[in-house]
């Protein structure tokens, strides 16, 4: 990635906007330029081959990647430009465990036991950005939670405290994003039984653009009345 874009995430996606949709989509990668040997072991214990497709999956496709090129066909400009942060990383979240439910990685149990590590990342996002932000988390008590409780590499734990003393709020839009999505659909799921079909849930739930999560639920259950 840019050495302008480094220092706060590990990787991103840079996509084009409403005004430009033919435009060229970047996955960001960071360098380990600078990096010491035991740092760069650190992080890639971190990223290993299973998290690593994990990582694509919400970054790229079906995560932010496919999300983003929906938004951009939205009709609205307004939803397009000013995208709900939760909506659009809780989708990225909630496509990890959706392909792994519905086949990717053919059930391997290493699959399954680093997707949960990562989904614990999630969640310990929130409690960070809470905790840092509300209750004047210590430096020494965050790597503890990172590091001991959620198992997470020193490299990943630094990095991550360097984030969350530089942002506030965004680290939250992971979970919260995640958890609305995820229930509704299970909840229409449960309502529409053998008839509810998951790729027309997906292409009509993205159909509303980058809009919070709340509204997009409310506009569908209302159509379907």
């Amino acid at each position: 990635e840019p050495a302008y874009m480094a220092g706060v995430a590990g990787a991103s996606i840079s996509s084009p906007g409403p005004y430009d949709k033919n435009g060229n989509t970047y996955y960001n990668v960071g360098s380990f330029s600078g990096w010491s040997k035991d740092q760069i072991e650190s992080y890639l214990r971190e990223y290993n081959h299973y998290i690593l497709q994990i990582l694509n999956i919400h970054e790229a496709i079906p995560g932010h990647y496919t999300q983003l090129i929906y938004s951009n066909q939205s009709p609205s400009i307004i939803k397009a430009i000013f995208g709900n942060g939760a909506m659009v990383e809780g989708w990225a979240v909630y496509t990890e465990r959706m392909m792994l439910e519905n086949g990717f990685g053919n059930n391997e149990p290493e699959m399954w036991l680093m997707y949960y590590k990562w989904n614990l990342r999630t969640t310990c996002n929130t409690i960070l950005d809470y905790g840092v932000h509300v209750n004047n988390l210590s430096k020494e008590d965050g790597l503890n939670l990172l590091m001991n409780e959620a198992f997470q590499q020193k490299a990943e734990a630094e990095g991550k405290w360097k984030r969350v003393s530089v942002t506030q709020v965004q680290l939250c839009s992971y979970f919260t994003g995640y958890s609305e999505i995820y229930d509704f659909r299970n909840e229409l799921m449960k309502k529409e039984g053998d008839k509810f079909n998951l790729k027309k849930f997906h292409e009509k739930f993205l159909s509303y653009g980058s809009a919070p999560v709340k509204y997009i639920k409310e506009l569908m259950l209302n159509e379907k009345h």
